[in-house]
């Protein structure tokens, strides 16, 4: 069974410490909680325990005020983009991040909304096969 650990704040040491007692974990990173500059050592530190890393970019709601996320190279400085499926260059970035901390999963930016419908499942769409196009010529 493969064990998942939404990282939360002051986090770390007990992520390593679950990473060890279970002989390995994926720990999904939250930008809110660690700094970009700490992220590849983090990596590193739970990979040299068989553990392994997500990015979580926590691009639900990119129009409310993130004062942790907008310090990250990939938030974007107009989220109007993102809202229409245009963020190519959003996904470039995250990817250039998820290969930094040699991640080999990678968890796409999404709204949250109230309503599942075409118009959503068209955005996903968009958003998925960008970062397909963008996963090809890494």
């Amino acid at each position: 069974m493969n064990f998942y650990i939404q990282m939360g704040h002051g986090m770390q040491s007990i992520c390593r410490e679950l990473t060890e007692a279970w002989h390995g974990s994926t720990v999904i990173l939250s930008p809110l909680n660690i700094a970009q500059d700490k992220l590849t050592n983090f990596a590193q530190s739970l990979r040299k325990i068989n553990g392994s890393v997500l990015l979580d970019p926590q691009m639900y709601s990119p129009r409310k005020f993130h004062k942790n996320l907008q310090q990250y190279s990939y938030w974007p400085k107009s989220v109007t983009s993102l809202e229409v499926g245009d963020c190519s260059e959003l996904i470039s970035t995250l990817a250039n991040i998820n290969s930094e901390i040699q991640s080999n999963e990678f968890i796409l930016p999404s709204n949250i909304i109230n309503k599942i419908d075409e118009r959503w499942h068209s955005l996903q769409d968009s958003i998925a096969n960008q970062a397909r196009q963008i996963d090809d010529k890494i």
